[in-house]
């Protein structure tokens, strides 16, 4: 927004004396069968975000205005919006060194069309990453963060109307005139809530539509049609990261496999790496520990020479011993220290000495850059004096 101080003045001294009362109700673009409201408080553009969701019109929540088209500026600015200043709901996500870039809509709606003023955005003041209109010409300026005044709030009345089971898009006029039971939370038709899904009730998993699914307090799965298996109860999910107790739904959209009827992660019932006397297995936490084995969680598949390790060291000191530091210092000659990915840092774990013993200590997942030493600025990584040779390693693999 353009700086001067004068401009400023004038700003806020046409904001206070022009504007006119808002309206008592929201008023209907025919276009898009949104409604729009001025709200004639000074707020930022954060704040009057804030304020716009937690506004309701007929059960919809609303938002801070987009205008996506001159159709709707030109909407806003002669029905809905007095005289003055406004602010719409673009920001930039994130601020950027060039005042045009990375520019959004709250709704998450394609950024194609703009009314910059001329010479706008041009973060005069700083970082000026907020979205305001000057009305009734409708140009744009961008603002900064506190900078107030009032705002636009829009709702979206379109939704899905089940008339029985099928279903149509709709505004809330049009499904009440056909009979129908009317959805703001549904912006298409597929899924259709108007046909059985799986609903998660308090003891039991029954196919239901959406309206008497939430009707009974349950939980709408929109992307299952089947009780078999049982997706309601929280059983366990094996993931990459390990095993986590998890809906059917929600393990599936991880990418996890879900273990039926397995209600507990401890011990893990997921298949990971198990080391085993230097050879390498995909076992269970029980069946590996049943064996003597060293399990490793964090790794699925068996590589060659992944087990070749005489210490396992872990960044939380759950390992074999609690630092890399106490792991060398524990080591004989030949030995082959690993360490799991993560990050290791504070003492023991920085200024890292191989007391001149032949030993090697390595990444076990051969990923440097997932095993790191943080020295937080405090010494060194590791620290050779002791007349160590190429016998003495560390490094990846």
């Amino acid at each position: 927004m353009r700086s001067s101080v004068a401009l400023t003045a004038v700003l806020a001294f046409r904001v206070l004396l022009s504007c006119q009362p808002a309206a008592a109700d929201p008023i209907l673009w025919e276009a898009n069968g949104h409604l729009y409201e001025q709200v004639a408080q000074f707020a930022t553009w954060e704040e009057a975000s804030s304020i716009a969701a937690s506004r309701i019109w007929l059960d919809v929540p609303g938002y801070l205005a987009t205008a996506t088209s001159q159709e709707e500026v030109a909407f806003i600015c002669s029905q809905v919006a007095s005289s003055g200043y406004v602010l719409l709901g673009g920001f930039q996500d994130p601020p950027g060194s060039d005042p045009e870039a990375n520019w959004r809509w709250v709704t998450e709606e394609p950024w194609g069309y703009t009314n910059w003023d001329p010479g706008q955005p041009d973060d005069a003041t700083g970082p000026e990453s907020f979205l305001l209109m000057y009305t009734p010409s409708g140009d744009w300026a961008d603002v900064g963060a506190s900078f107030s005044c009032w705002f636009i709030v829009e709702y979206d009345l379109s939704g899905a109307c089940c008339i029985g089971d099928s279903c149509v898009v709709s505004t809330l006029d049009e499904c009440d005139q056909a009979g129908g039971r009317w959805f703001n939370e549904f912006e298409s038709c597929d899924p259709s809530p108007c046909l059985p899904h799986t609903c998660c009730l308090s003891t039991s998993c029954e196919l239901l539509p959406y309206g008497e699914c939430v009707a009974r307090n349950g939980i709408w799965l929109n992307a299952l049609t089947s009780c078999v298996p049982d997706p309601c109860p929280e059983y366990a999910c094996c993931l990459l990261a390990g095993c986590q107790l998890m809906r059917y739904d929600e393990c599936t959209a991880a990418g996890g496999v879900f273990l039926d009827k397995v209600d507990s992660c401890v011990p893990s019932p997921c298949p990971h790496v198990c080391c085993v006397d230097g050879s390498c297995q995909v076992l269970t936490e029980i069946e590996c520990i049943s064996l003597g084995g060293t399990w490793l969680s964090e790794l699925d598949a068996c590589e060659p020479g992944l087990c070749a390790f005489d210490i396992l060291v872990r960044p939380d000191g759950s390992g074999d011993y609690a630092t890399i530091q106490d792991a060398i210092n524990a080591s004989w000659s030949g030995d082959v220290v690993a360490l799991t990915d993560g990050t290791y840092s504070g003492p023991g774990n920085r200024d890292i000495d191989f007391l001149g013993k032949a030993i090697t200590v390595r990444s076990l997942s051969g990923i440097a850059a997932s095993c790191v030493v943080d020295c937080q600025a405090l010494g060194r990584g590791f620290h050779f004096h002791y007349g160590e040779d190429l016998v003495s390693c560390a490094g990846s693999s």
